[in-house]
């Protein structure tokens, strides 16, 4: 008799109890984001409603990996991010986001059901009536693009890294029609020479604001400062963020990316012994030779071009930096890690690896810069080693 493979034996263990709470959950998941999103709503209501969804995200997926402890460390993220006073709404939105891609892809995957594609249309039809225009159906299929990606890369097995990027795609896809329905909203046209000019007019309102709000802190505390010097302050912030607003969105995406393709492999994988071939190719996390490259290049151009008609490179290189340094940072730990348990365990060692988390927790640019040159180099060397190994015979 031919054995069972887990993918089915999970097709056949999903039962329509849980296909129904499954598709409830999209559904009011992707409501909430929608309502949050188009709505003004009172600030008390939708904090209370956001922890709600909170504690609902965390029991569905719980029920899915037949197991609290799969949902522990994920639990502990949202819990964290509202102890250091993150807002309410965000961490609502994201475990939102989180319960929507986990639960359709888990049903892409696992279900033969044709009614589960209908499930996305119940937030459409819900923007229809709360707010019919373009802006509110795409916050209402928002999730699909990642959730689609999600299922695509774990039913094809797909290393962490390819799986990251694709999911990835699919929120910066939602980035950037959000920003081509505003310029066509703002502008009328959709054009590179409209873009700039809406980019140019946010830039200066934001600056604005944040010069109105400076003069306001600084004459509150008693500080004084001439007006010229607190405009060139701002105006140099607000234009640091605007340049690397690419990158940043890049980055974020990747981080949230990141987050839910775990999130989906603990739930659905909540024992790696009993699933370990198939669990671990999805876990492999292998930046390329040409990623480190490109990052030691982009350092060193970020820090070389910075003025005149070569700034404009050197805030390009400074989002490739942006957006490749979280992947090797990773590398990094993961490398001294390697290093300090290689003879053993290391008081010293174990020191070394602390600092370096703490450094990172600084969010000091430099360590960050510094600890993922360091992954660079890791790559580098290893890749290097692997040479003059096949070059060798051995």
């Amino acid at each position: 008799m031919k054995k069972q493979t887990t993918k089915e034996q999970n097709k056949a263990d999903i039962r329509p109890l849980d296909v129904f709470l499954l598709c409830s959950a999209y559904a009011i998941a992707a409501s909430f984001i929608t309502v949050a999103l188009t709505i003004n709503i009172n600030e008390l209501v939708i904090s209370a409603v956001a922890l709600a969804i909170c504690a609902f995200s965390v029991l569905v997926l719980a029920r899915i990996a037949k197991t609290f402890r799969a949902v522990v460390f994920y639990t502990i993220i949202l819990g964290a991010s509202a102890f250091i006073g993150g807002s309410l709404l965000l961490i609502g939105l994201f475990a939102a986001l989180a319960l929507c891609c986990c639960s359709l892809a888990y049903l892409i995957n696992n279900s033969k059901s044709p009614f589960i594609w209908g499930i996305p249309l119940i937030p459409i039809i819900l923007a229809l009536f709360i707010s019919p225009n373009a802006n509110g159906i795409l916050v209402a299929i928002s999730p699909l693009p990642a959730t689609i990606l999600l299922a695509y890369s774990t039913k094809k097995r797909l290393d962490r890294v390819s799986a990251v990027c694709r999911i990835s795609c699919g929120l910066c896809i939602v980035f950037l029609a959000s920003f081509f329905i505003a310029l066509y909203s703002v502008k009328g046209v959709i054009s590179i020479a409209a873009a700039k000019e809406l980019i140019v007019e946010l830039k200066e309102a934001i600056s604005a604001e944040c010069l109105l709000l400076m003069n306001e802190l600084m004459a509150t505390l008693g500080y004084e400062l001439s007006s010229i010097d607190v405009k060139t302050l701002v105006d140099s912030a607000v234009g640091t963020v605007f340049n690397l607003l690419p990158g940043l969105i890049i980055t974020l995406s990747n981080i949230i990316a990141y987050i839910i393709h775990s999130l989906f492999l603990t739930v659905c994988y909540p024992d790696p012994r009993k699933s370990k071939d198939e669990l671990m190719p999805m876990l492999e996390f292998d930046i390329s030779l040409t990623s480190a490259i490109v990052y030691v290049i982009a350092v060193v151009a970020t820090f070389v071009l910075v003025s005149g008609g070569s700034a404009l490179y050197g805030a390009v290189a400074e989002n490739i930096v942006v957006v490749l340094a979280p992947g090797l940072i990773l590398v990094a730990l993961g490398g001294i890690r390697s290093l300090i348990t290689k003879k053993g365990p290391s008081c010293l060692g174990t020191l070394l690896y602390v600092g370096v988390i703490f450094l990172l927790a600084t969010f000091s640019v430099y360590a960050i810069i510094g600890v993922a040159l360091a992954g660079a180099v890791f790559i580098i060397l290893a890749y290097v080693s692997d040479y003059k190994k096949r070059k060798s015979g051995n």
